[in-house]
């Protein structure tokens, strides 16, 4: 894991990253300096969950650093 201290030397790639535990990670790791990559399977909102990748994005861009918005479906279709 990277230390705050050389993380604005970093990129991160951030999977889940519309709400939840991987909105708030990588709202922190963009706080302390990092390049961010979030991913989620839809940019936009969704019709009834709360967030969206693009509201993500919208809040990183305070912290000034860099930010990717990448829509993927990264799960495994063999173990579905």
């Amino acid at each position: 894991m990277p230390t705050s201290a050389n993380l604005p030397r970093r990129t991160l790639l951030l999977t889940g990253a519309s709400r939840g535990i991987g909105a708030a990670a990588a709202t922190r790791f963009a706080a302390e300096g990092a390049g961010v990559a979030i991913v989620a399977r839809t940019v936009e909102r969704h019709d009834h969950l709360a967030g969206s990748l693009t509201e993500t994005a919208e809040q990183l861009h305070a912290f000034g650093g860099r930010v990717a918005v990448i829509a993927a479906d990264i799960a495994d279709g063999i173990a579905k």
